[in-house]
């Protein structure tokens, strides 16, 4: 955690502190081993305690250890200077309904009334009941304890509480099923018909507030959930209706919505990508980006969605753009073990696309292979009907381009048998018969001959499919097929 958190903090800090490094110099009395810690994380990244204290000059483990332990100390304390006094952002709304509960403690209840006025002022202006509400809190204790004649305004305080609390709660209620969405979404890509249930009632739910309540998270929160419901249940044309709505309500709000505008455009281009209108999806794909600040979770999210844009148009060069600039950037260590490995599963298609169809493989990307491959597999391997399957047809693929078909033979049985077990629930029809495709060819020794005629009626079955769910398909089944049938062909060819 350490060196995750010295990652993240310490190139903060000498962003957006106007003179961090003579402010941290005073804070740590010039301490040479907490400076040099400090500068080398200004430019580089590391993966572990061990590899970090290896890179600094004349640094051993446990030093690093000791001094970096120091310097984050000093780094914490740095946090509040990034933040400008009564700006309209978020974080410095937040700064200040924490100052205020730090200044109640010294009993500087003057100082705090001024600060909590302030905050309160800039969360109603920008929809935060929640914000406001801990704003007017403060307010009323200031009132409660500085005496004189108050009864009218402490009455108005209270009033205002009572209001505020109602569309806090429904804020907050929101807030916590968006919450565990997304840990949902962090296990598991691909939803069952349960899970769409309950995100149906969720998205109904929140909605019976939409334009009732003031309030711009509540508004947020119910838009992530209704577009995941849309999006989940294949209905793409909803889904897409769903984020323009959500983009009408963030362009009304420029100045607080950013994350939103950037997050819809992000959806947009995904739902484009599932109706293969990819023209308009690199168009809002590019002003994803232009909104998002690079580095950021959200430019990576852009970045992930534009390679599933790319990957199902066909257009490998750009795919592979994308791939090297997300996974060669400085902070894509720091991204979650989950999005990393995401990463490395959808890479694994264009690897496999490439060298398929006897393409030249990019000097910087990734050499996989199919024992590796299968065994780095770690997040997802309960995410059955999801990325887990998602990696086990890449991880035969790869066996097959490395030309040993017959451990994919002896693996019918068992890949039979996880193919009953997960996907023959009826959510992800496509996955499943995609992988009794393969097994058919397997079966057959990979000889065309025998498998020919019975893979044109699995083709015709396989375009008739209606998802009723999202199924993660990197790349569209009918393109695999093709794979799997050019992996047969001589490499002069393909």
């Amino acid at each position: 955690m350490l060196v995750k958190s010295l990652n993240e903090i310490a190139p903060l800090i000498g962003e957006r502190v106007p003179e961090a490094r003579k402010i941290l110099g005073f804070l740590c009395k010039g301490k040479l081993e907490i400076m040099a810690i400090y500068d080398h994380f200004q430019d580089h990244v590391h993966p572990s305690v061990e590899a970090a204290a290896e890179a600094i000059p004349d640094m051993g483990l446990t030093s690093f250890k000791k001094y970096g332990a120091k310097l984050l100390v000093y780094l914490r304390q740095m946090v509040p200077m990034m933040i400008e006094p009564d700006d309209d952002s978020i974080e410095s709304i937040i700064y200040d309904n924490a100052l205020v509960k730090i200044l109640d403690a010294f009993r500087c209840r003057h100082t705090s009334r001024i600060v909590a006025e302030s905050a309160y002022e800039r969360a109603m202006a920008q929809e935060q009941a929640a914000f406001a509400l801990d704003a007017v809190k403060s307010l009323m204790r200031c009132t409660a304890t500085l005496g004189g004649n108050r009864k009218k305004e402490f009455q108005e305080l209270w009033e205002l509480n009572k209001q505020l609390t109602e569309f806090a709660t429904v804020q907050q209620k929101s807030y916590d099923m968006t919450l565990e969405n997304a840990f949902y979404k962090s296990i598991k890509k691909v939803v069952d018909k349960e899970r769409l249930q309950y995100l149906k009632k969720v998205e109904a739910d929140l909605k019976l507030h939409i334009g009732k309540v003031d309030s711009f998270p509540y508004h947020n929160n119910y838009y992530n959930i209704s577009f995941d419901y849309y999006f989940s249940s294949a209905s793409y044309e909803n889904a897409y209706t769903n984020a323009k709505e959500a983009l009408l309500y963030a362009e009304k709000r420029p100045k607080y919505a950013s994350d939103l505008i950037v997050l819809t455009y992000l959806r947009l281009c995904y739902c484009c990508a599932m109706l293969a209108q990819y023209e308009k999806g690199e168009h809002h794909l590019t002003q994803s980006l232009k909104y998002g600040e690079v580095g950021t979770i959200n430019w990576f999210s852009s970045l992930e969605v534009g390679y599933y844009l790319y990957m199902r148009a066909g257009n490998t060069e750009k795919a592979a753009e994308i791939y090297l600039k997300a996974t060669r950037h400085k902070k894509f260590i720091n991204l979650s073990d989950a999005t990393r490995e995401t990463w490395y599963i959808i890479g694994a298609y264009l690897y496999i696309r490439l060298a398929a169809a006897g393409k030249p493989i990019l000097k910087q990307f990734p050499v996989y292979k199919a024992t590796k491959f299968q065994n780095d597999i770690s997040h997802y391997q309960f995410d059955k009907g999801g990325l887990n399957a998602a990696a086990l047809i890449a991880g035969l693929l790869l066996t097959h381009l490395e030309g040993q078909k017959d451990k994919i033979v002896d693996r019918i049985d068992a890949l039979e048998k996880y193919r009953e077990r997960y996907l023959l629930e009826g959510h992800t029809p496509r996955t499943a018969l995609l992988l009794k495709i393969y097994l058919h060819m397997a079966r057959s020794g990979f000889q065309r001959r025998l498998y020919g005629e019975k893979l044109t009626e699995y083709k015709t079955e396989l375009a008739a499919i209606t998802p009723e769910s999202f199924e993660w398909e990197i790349i569209p089944g009918e393109q695999i097929i093709e794979f799997m049938e050019q992996l047969e062909q001589p490499l002069a060819a393909r």
